[in-house]
Formats: structure tokens, C-alpha cells, sequence
């Protein structure tokens, strides 16, 4: 979804800066309307151009005009290709990205919006280490929590895309057996 392409936008803003955006703004209304208007955070002195331009083009009025998430990760990845450990600044910005990028696929997760979760669980195993613990998060899905399920079609989308996938819960989901047949048929259908 473009909007949270806007959204990944401000977190980058927020990593180069250090700080939340438009603090002086009380009222979610009225910076709204800010926004709205076109106005967005300033540029961080110090920060690579190509960064500067990176967000920006996230917060392009025209959700169209956004970037994919797989396009913005290999951005930031040209930008600084050389990263080593003696980079200290860099290396934390990375492991605060893909921190964001993390808590926001489980949100998305929970929203039931499945498919913009699986891409971003994707991007996350392809270019993240992470520990064990979050591997096993990553590809066993908990769907327990889940309520009848409004949009069940896009759920049956992700799973046919979903080639990480390793376990699956379903416990006390409200499917009904119409559910429980469409989903056991996907789930035949990827082996992968």
C-alpha cells in the first residue's frame, strides 16, 4: 500500500535526523493539513543526497509515484555499499530500518493486510541477519487471533506467494468450513 510507502518515508527522515517529525504541531488535524498542503520535513544537514531523495520521492503527493519497497531497500543499499564495521552511524541506521521495517509487517500482519506483510517479511529474511527466534516469527504465521477474516481473498493470495512460510496456525479462527476448504486448497497448491 503507497501509504506506508509515506510512512517508511518518515521513518528514513526520522533515522537521519534522530528525531520524530513536526513536533511543534499538537493537534493530528491541523498537521494533517499541513501535509495535505505539500509541506513536509526539511532535509538533515549531513545526510547522502541520494537519502534526501529517497524519502522525498516517498512522500510524493501521488501514491503512484511512490516507490516499491523492494526499490527503496535496494536504494539504500547503492547508497552505501562499502558499509563496515568501522562505520559505527550507518550500521545503526541499517538496523533501525530493518527494526521499522519489522514492527510494521507484524502490524501490517495484524491489520490483515497479508500481502503487504509477505513482502516485507521477504525483504526482511533476504537481506537481514536476524537470530533464530525471528526467523521462526517470520515464517510461522499466527492466525488464531484472527476473526472470520474480511479479507480472506487476499490472505489466499498471500499464501500462494508466500515461499517462506514454514508453519501455520489456525486455532479458533472462524473460518467456517468454506474458509477452511479454500485455504487447505492454497495450501496444497505451495509446496515450496
Amino acid at each position: 500500500m503507497k501509504s506506508d510507502v509515506y510512512s517508511l518515508g518518515v521513518i528514513l527522515w526520522e533515522i537521519s535526523s534522530g528525531s520524530p517529525p513536526f513536533p511543534s504541531f499538537e493537534s493530528v488535524l491541523s498537521l494533517a493539513v499541513y501535509i495535505s498542503k505539500g509541506n513536509r520535513e526539511e532535509p538533515i544537514e549531513g545526510t547522502p543526497f541520494q537519502y534526501i531523495k529517497l524519502y522525498k520521492r516517498c512522500w510524493d503527493n501521488d501514491p503512484v509515484d511512490r516507490p516499491e519497497t523492494s526499490l527503496i531497500f535496494n536504494t539504500l543499499k547503492q547508497i552505501n555499499p562499502n558499509e563496515t564495521l568501522s562505520q559505527h552511524h550507518p550500521i545503526e541506521a541499517s538496523a533501525q530500518f530493518f527494526e521499522n521495517l519489522k514492527k510494521e509487517a507484524r502490524e501490517l500482519f495484524e491489520q490483515g493486510k497479508f500481502l503487504k506483510a509477505l513482502e516485507l517479511f521477504e525483504l526482511i529474511l533476504k537481506n537481514c541477519q536476524l537470530s533464530p527466534e525471528e526467523k521462526v516469527n517470520a515464517t510461522a504465521w499466527d492466525l488464531s487471533r484472527n476473526r472470520g477474516f474480511e479479507n480472506l481473498s487476499e490472505l489466499i493470495m498471500a499464501l500462494q506467494k508466500n515461499t517462506t512460510l514454514t508453519s501455520l496456525n489456525l486455532g479458533s479462527n472462524e473460518l467456517g468450513a468454506f474458509g477452511g476448504k479454500l485455504l487447505s486448497e492454497v495450501l496444497c497448491k505451495n509446496t515450496s
